[in-house]
C-alpha cells in the first residue's frame, strides 16, 4: 500500500485538498472501488486516475463551489433586507447573575448569527465573574461580534475594558454606543440591557432606608436601580440611576428591551421617551433565566414579523406554565404624550385621594413579605381608579394607555403577588400625610427626590 502522489497531476490545489480530505465525486468513488481500495486514510493502491475522469471532476467541483457562493450570496441578499441594523446585547452580570448570562450567551449562539458579509451586525458585551459569586478576582468586560463564516461561528473580539473595570456605568454605555456607530454605521440599533434593576428607584437604596434616607420605620429593601455590578472584593458595588441611563444612550435606538426586574414603570418609560422607539420591560421582577435568548436575534436583525408580539410572546409562552408566572409589556415611546395629558389632568383633581388611599387596595407588581415594604411599583390605572376617578375618565385614561401600551399580558398570578387588574405600567404611591405602616405608600424622601429627578414628574405634576 502506498500514498497516491497527486503531484503527477495537473490538480488545482483546492480540488488537491478536497481530495485528500475525501470530498471526492460518485465517479471517482466508483472508479477508486473498481481499480482499488479507498479507506478513510486516503491509502490506496498506486495507480493512474484517466485525465478525462480528472477534467469530469473538476468540473463537477467547479460547479459545487459555483453553487455554493451562489448560495452564499443568496443568503446575504436575504440578510440585508431592511436595512442595516445592530443588535447589542448588555450584560452587566459582575453580580450574582454571571452563570445565568453565560447560559443566554450559549442561547445566542443557537439562534440565529449573521453572515460576516451582511449588514446585519450582532454584539455582545459581557462582564462576568471568573466563578459562581467570585467577586475577589477581577476580570475584564469584552465586546464581542458574532457571525458566521464558512459554516462556522466566529467570535471576533472588538474590544476590551481594564481588568476589573464595571460596565455598570454610564460613561462606558455612552462610550460603546459610540463605537458601535463609528465600526457599524447602520439604520438602526437596539439593544438588551440584562442585570439586576428596580424601576426608577435612586442608587443607595440596595442598603436600609432607615439609615441613609428614611424618617420612617421601613424594612430593609433589596432593590437596585440598574446594572448592579459588585467592585473588587465585593463589598462594594457601582450602579446607574434611571435618569442617568438614559441620557447615557447617546442617539435614538429601535429597541431598548429590559431583561431586568420592574423596569416597565412610567416613569422608565418616560426618561426613555426620546431614546427608544420601543421598551419592553416587565413591571414584575424577571426569573433569573431572563428572555428567550434563542429568539431575540432573529426577531430583532431578521424582516419580517411582528417584532414586538413576537419578542413578547416568547417571553410570555417560556414563563406562562410555570412556577413564576410572568408580566410583560411593549410600550411605543413616541406615543406617550396623550398619557401624561391625561395623567396630568387626573394627578391635578385626585392628588388629596391618590395620598391618602390604602396602597393594600391598589394591584401591586411586587412582592410584600414579612416587613418588607415596597411602595413604588403600583398599577397606574388602578391607582387613579382607586382614587374615585369616574367610569368616563377611567375610559378616557385607558384610550391613552392603548396608544402607548401596545402589548400587555400577564399570567393569573406571579410568584405570590395576583395579577387581576393590571394595564401593564406601574407607578409610586407618593407619601401619606400622616405615615402608617398598613398604607403602603412612599416617603418624603422619595417624594423630593422624584420631584427633582424624574422627567415624567415634570410632564405631569405628578407630586407638588
Amino acid at each position: 500500500m502506498a500514498l497516491i502522489s497527486y503531484d503527477d497531476f495537473n490538480i488545482d490545489s483546492q480540488i488537491l485538498r478536497k481530495l485528500e480530505e475525501g470530498y471526492t465525486s460518485r465517479k471517482i468513488k466508483e472508479y477508486f472501488k473498481q481499480h482499488g481500495a479507498m479507506p478513510d486514510s486516503g491509502v490506496v493502491e498506486t495507480f493512474t486516475i484517466p485525465s478525462s475522469l480528472m477534467e469530469e471532476y473538476k468540473q463537477f467541483f467547479y460547479a459545487k463551489e459555483y453553487e455554493k457562493e451562489i448560495d452564499l450570496e443568496k443568503k446575504i441578499e436575504e440578510e440585508n433586507e431592511g436595512g442595516s441594523k445592530v443588535l447589542l446585547f448588555y450584560e452587566a452580570g459582575f453580580n450574582s447573575l454571571s452563570s445565568d448570562f453565560v447560559r443566554n450567551i450559549n442561547a445566542i449562539k443557537n439562534g440565529f448569527i449573521p453572515l460576516k458579509e451582511s449588514n446585519k451586525i450582532l454584539l455582545i458585551l459581557s462582564h462576568l465573574t471568573s466563578s459562581h459569586n467570585n467577586y475577589s478576582t477581577d476580570t475584564e468586560a469584552v465586546l464581542t461580534r458574532l457571525y458566521v463564516e464558512n459554516d462556522v461561528i466566529v467570535e471576533e473580539i472588538v474590544a476590551t475594558l481594564p481588568v476589573g473595570m464595571p460596565i455598570a456605568n454610564a460613561e462606558i454605555v455612552t462610550a460603546v454606543f459610540e463605537l458601535i456607530a463609528d465600526l457599524y454605521p447602520n439604520d438602526g440599533c437596539s439593544v438588551v440591557f440584562s442585570s439586576h434593576a428596580s424601576g426608577w428607584l435612586p442608587g443607595g437604596y440596595t442598603v436600609d432606608p432607615i439609615r441613609l434616607y428614611d424618617e420612617v420605620p421601613r424594612g430593609r429593601l433589596t432593590l437596585k436601580s440598574w446594572g448592579q455590578e459588585y467592585l473588587s472584593g465585593g463589598t462594594s458595588w457601582t450602579e446607574v440611576e434611571i435618569k442617568d441611563l438614559a441620557t447615557a444612550v447617546p442617539y435614538k435606538l429601535d429597541y431598548i428591551i429590559f431583561d431586568a426586574c420592574l423596569m416597565s414603570t412610567v416613569e422608565v418609560a418616560w426618561e426613555f421617551k426620546d431614546k427608544c422607539k420601543y421598551l419592553i420591560a416587565s413591571p414584575c421582577e424577571i426569573p433569573a433565566d431572563g428572555f428567550d435568548y434563542s429568539t431575540i436575534s432573529r426577531r430583532l436583525l431578521k424582516q419580517g414579523g411582528n417584532t414586538v408580539q413576537d419578542i413578547c410572546d416568547d417571553y410570555f409562552e417560556k414563563y406562562a406554565d410555570s412556577v413564576y408566572g410572568c408580566a410583560i409589556t411593549a410600550i411605543d415611546c413616541d406615543n406617550l404624550q396623550p398619557l401624561a395629558d391625561a395623567c396630568r389632568t387626573l394627578f391635578s383633581k385626585y392628588r388629596t385621594e391618590i395620598r391618602t388611599l390604602s396602597g393594600a387596595n391598589v394591584q401591586t407588581y411586587d412582592r410584600l413579605s414579612g416587613n418588607i415594604r415596597y411602595y413604588a411599583f403600583f398599577d397606574l390605572k388602578d391607582m387613579i381608579r382607586e382614587a374615585g376617578a369616574t367610569v368616563e375618565e377611567i375610559s378616557t385614561l385607558q384610550s391613552a394607555l392603548t396608544q402607548s401600551v401596545v402589548y400587555e399580558l400577564h399570567t393569573n398570578k406571579f410568584v405570590n403577588i395576583n395579577l387581576t387588574r393590571c394595564c401593564g405600567l406601574s407607578t409610586y404611591l407618593p407619601a401619606t400625610p400622616d405615615y402608617s405602616e398598613t398604607t403602603y405608600h412612599g416617603t418624603q424622601f422619595l417624594d423630593n427626590w422624584y420631584k427633582t429627578n424624574l422627567k415624567w414628574n415634570t410632564a405631569t405634576g405628578f407630586i407638588q
